[in-house]
């Protein structure tokens, strides 16, 4: 597992008014921040840990996703003293990161299948870039003209005229050319290790959309709904996605999918629907196991799925429990099913088409957390995937 850096200190000087209080990664976008988005998307794939760099306006993105999970991952927000340049925002995680790990620009959504960038094998290369089509909507100022030869990235441009799309995996070796002074990662670093013929590259076709301009900006305002909206499955877990003999799944070795789940998950990812999972997890609070086995027992599954080409979007738990054994569980929480919490805090920071959405469980609880957020709710069974869809 890699982990992967956001680029997210800029002023967003082109934004003009927009950016004078806010920052530019935090602007919203049908009332959810553009960079949460951004963590949405990523988070799907298999990171350790986000890095999250930011210097002006740094206490928003602090308050709102600073030692956070979001599917699993946890989110580190690490603050730039000032503006100095990419390189030395880089710096600051030279001595955090793994080994290989992926960078990516805040301000700019692309749609990137990471699958195909974390399997790339660097070898003696410093990194690998994904490359777009340049076309009027791609502000950049940097390696802006750019080709691929024999899967390597030339700086002169051919026809092919591409531009970086910001999202690259890069190997640690290359804090080693970094100066301590004010530097641009694009200019005074990779650009000369493009011309030493050392960063690998590829063409993407998808979309992209970088916010730095007003115009991109009000262009991502009219598109947003349409492009992220969707109905989404609410998934429980034990008993729906796993077998659930004993109410205390925590053990991989004990873990095994339900009968007909698999299909009838990727039938609703076909058909673009959001995958969540909310679950009740009592045997925190009872000290039947930690937090730490449940998460990576859950790390497991979201493994599993993406061997069967299954996306898990996000995942919500609930640890707590009024009869809890262990003292910091121990409490009436909203989130816990038959509350509605955990759907609430996904409908809050996803685009969701509840009027199509539905919830599939296994306990009476389960329905009527559906009910609370009206749901359509179905009591899961083996050939439940003929019902559906």
């Amino acid at each position: 597992m890699k982990d992967l850096v956001i680029l997210a200190g800029g002023k967003g000087l082109r934004l003009g008014n927009l950016t004078k209080k806010n920052q530019k990664t935090m602007l919203n976008f049908s009332k959810i921040p553009f960079l949460r988005f951004l963590l949405n998307y990523y988070c799907k794939f298999n990171i350790k840990k986000v890095y999250i760099i930011t210097s002006f306006q740094s206490n928003k993105v602090f308050k709102k996703f600073h030692k956070k999970k979001i599917n699993l991952v946890e989110i580190i927000c690490i603050k730039q003293p000032k503006p100095d340049g990419t390189a030395k925002a880089l710096n600051l995680i030279k001595n955090k990161v793994s080994n290989e790990f992926i960078l990516v620009n805040g301000d700019t959504f692309f749609e990137a299948n990471l699958d195909n960038l974390l399997r790339i094998n660097l070898k003696d290369k410093f990194g690998c870039m994904i490359l777009v089509k340049q076309n009027k909507n791609i502000y950049s100022e940097k390696l802006n003209s750019l080709s691929i030869k024999n899967k390597i990235v030339n700086i002169k441009s051919s026809n092919m005229r591409l531009v970086s799309s910001g999202v690259m995996l890069l190997s640690k070796k290359i804090f080693n050319y970094f100066k301590d002074r004010p530097t641009s990662f694009e200019n005074d670093v990779l650009k000369k290790k493009i011309i030493q013929k050392k960063i690998l590259g590829y063409l993407e076709n998808c979309f992209f959309l970088d916010i730095g301009s007003k115009s991109n900006y009000k262009f991502g305002q009219n598109l947003w709904n349409k492009k992220f909206k969707r109905p989404a499955i609410f998934l429980d877990r034990d008993g729906v996605i796993n077998s659930n003999k004993n109410d205390y799944n925590y053990k991989i070795s004990n873990f095994k999918f339900k009968r007909g789940i698999l299909k009838l998950i990727k039938k609703f990812h076909k058909k673009y629907y959001y995958i969540f999972i909310i679950t009740n997890q009592a045997g925190i609070a009872k000290g039947k196991y930690s937090e730490i086995y449940f998460l990576k027992l859950q790390q497991y599954i979201k493994n599993k799925f993406n061997e069967n080409n299954i996306k898990i979007d996000h995942v919500e738990f609930c640890p707590h429990h009024p009869q809890a054994t262990i003292k910091k569980y121990r409490k009436f929480c909203n989130c816990r099913k038959p509350n509605n919490g955990m759907i609430n805090n996904i409908l809050s920071n996803w685009l969701i088409d509840k009027k199509n959405s539905l919830m599939i469980g296994d306990k009476f609880s389960d329905e009527l957390c559906a009910k609370k957020s009206n749901l359509k709710f179905y009591y899961y069974y083996e050939k439940l995937y003929n019902e559906l869809l």
